[in-house]
C-alpha cells in the first residue's frame, strides 16, 4: 500500500479493510512510518519516533482482527500524541527549548492515562502548535517569533 492510497481512505474504509482482512494494521503502520520518516525532515512535525513499539502494537492488533476480537473499531489505527501530553518513558518537552535536558517523563498525564488501554497504536510525539509554544520551541518550525 502506498501513502497516497492510505491518505485517500476514510477511517470507516480503513476499519472495513481491517475487518475484511484486505489490509492489516502492520501494513498500515509500515506505510505510515515510512511516509512520516521520509517527509518529517521537511515539515519537522514529529519527533520521538517509536517504530519498534508501533510495529509491535500493530502486530498485536493484527492478531486481534484475525481472531475477530478487536478491542474496538479504532484497534490498530496509527496515531500521534502532542508533545504537551506526558507519556511515561517518552521525552516530555511541552514544546519548550529549556526542557530538552529533562529526563523522560515518569508518569502519564491525565489525557494519556486512559490511553494505556486504547487500541490505537502510537507512532510518535508531534510538535506543539506555534501559539502554545511561543516561548521557545525545541523544533524550529514552531520556534518562530510572534
Amino acid at each position: 500500500m502506498s501513502a497516497e492510497e492510505l491518505v485517500r481512505m476514510s477511517l470507516a474504509e480503513l476499519i472495513k479493510a481491517y475487518a475484511a482482512r484486505h489490509l492489516s494494521p502492520v501494513e498500515v503502520m509500515e506505510t505510515t512510518l515510512s511516509h512520516a520518516q521520509s517527509v518529517n525532515s521537511s515539515i519537522n512535525a514529529l519527533f520521538s519516533f517509536r517504530a519498534e513499539e508501533a510495529i509491535a502494537g500493530a502486530r498485536l492488533s493484527e492478531a486481534r482482527w484475525k481472531s475477530n476480537a478487536p478491542l474496538g473499531l479504532l484497534d490498530g489505527v496509527p496515531m500521534t500524541v502532542k508533545d504537551s501530553v506526558a507519556i511515561a518513558g517518552w521525552p516530555y518537552l511541552h514544546g519548550i527549548r529549556a526542557n530538552r535536558a529533562l529526563p523522560p517523563s515518569n508518569y502519564d498525564s491525565p489525557p494519556r492515562a486512559p490511553g494505556r488501554h486504547w487500541p490505537r497504536v502510537l507512532v510518535s510525539s508531534r510538535s506543539v502548535p506555534i501559539l502554545p509554544a511561543r516561548f521557545g520551541c525545541r523544533r524550529p518550525i514552531a520556534d518562530l517569533p510572534l
